[in-house]
């Protein structure tokens, strides 16, 4: 009898165990840009509800290269990106397993701004223009150089990249070093002109107030056909060999229901290469 319930006490040791190590294994740290810290901690939620044998932490944001750089290290499971992968990076194995669009947008604080047109952005930048149409002063803010936002937009519209060097050579301009800063800073700043995102902004809610760009008001639909010309891609970033966790993290972003919560957000999926 004492033989017996020996051999059961072991046998439920081994199951305890078994399963402690399984929850190890299912634990996902998540990290990266700051755009998309809120959605993955929507995805996060979601997914422990419907999972409770997993467990997701969202870190505080280490932007683009942070995440990256901690991925490789083993110090995350998923980094999220908003840029494509260097090809130093993908020497070391990573690569995206789930990937979204969104809008490169700009908010302000101001009560009764509508829209902005891209011809007028150079002057906003390089002070040129320093109110708004009812009068009331217009204050940029600028992001790191090191970012992704200065560099699209100077690539993307004639006459950015030298009114951003102006704008930078400017003394007093506020610069948002971190995404939860620059929106921060646009709430907080009267009359503020701020560069983020839509997936940022309506997965976190601030209290700005989202300019249409030459009439079109950026939404996943503008972005897919075109009519918004400002996509940014998002991306949830694995190892070669991504731990369990870190797979079923990444397929319920990919499933219907992960899918949902990203329209919810304006986002749209965007095929993985």
């Amino acid at each position: 009898m004492i033989a017996r319930w020996a051999h059961r006490a072991a046998a439920a040791a081994l199951i305890v165990g078994l399963g402690g190590a399984a929850h190890a294994a299912d634990k996902v740290r998540v990290g990266g840009t700051g755009i998309g810290l809120a959605t993955a901690q929507a995805l996060a939620d979601a997914l422990q509800t419907a999972d409770p044998g997993i467990s997701v932490e969202v870190l505080r944001s280490l932007g683009t290269p942070g995440g990256l750089r901690a991925l490789a290290q083993g110090a995350v499971e998923v980094a999220i990106a908003a840029r494509p992968l260097l090809p130093e990076e993908r020497a070391q194995g990573l690569r995206e397993a789930s990937c979204l669009k969104t809008a490169l947008i700009f908010v302000t604080s101001h009560p009764s701004a509508a829209g902005v047109e891209r011809k007028r952005l150079p002057a906003i930048y390089d002070g040129s223009v320093g109110n708004w149409p009812d009068g009331a002063p217009l204050r940029p803010i600028l992001r790191l150089r090191a970012g992704m936002e200065m560099p699209y937009l100077a690539q993307a519209i004639p006459g950015m990249e030298r009114a951003i060097e102006a704008a930078f050579a400017r003394r007093g301009m506020p610069v948002g070093t971190t995404d939860q800063q620059n929106i921060a800073l646009a709430q907080e700043i009267p009359g503020s002109f701020a560069v983020a995102t839509l997936l940022q902004v309506l997965s976190e809610r601030p209290g700005v107030r989202v300019l249409a760009l030459d009439g079109v008001a950026p939404t996943a639909a503008s972005v897919a056909d075109g009519s918004y010309p400002l996509p940014v891609r998002v991306c949830f970033a694995v190892p070669a060999s991504p731990t369990a966790g870190a797979q079923r993290f990444v397929a319920f972003a990919n499933s219907q229901d992960g899918r949902a919560i990203l329209r919810g957000f304006e986002a749209a999926p965007d095929p993985v290469p």
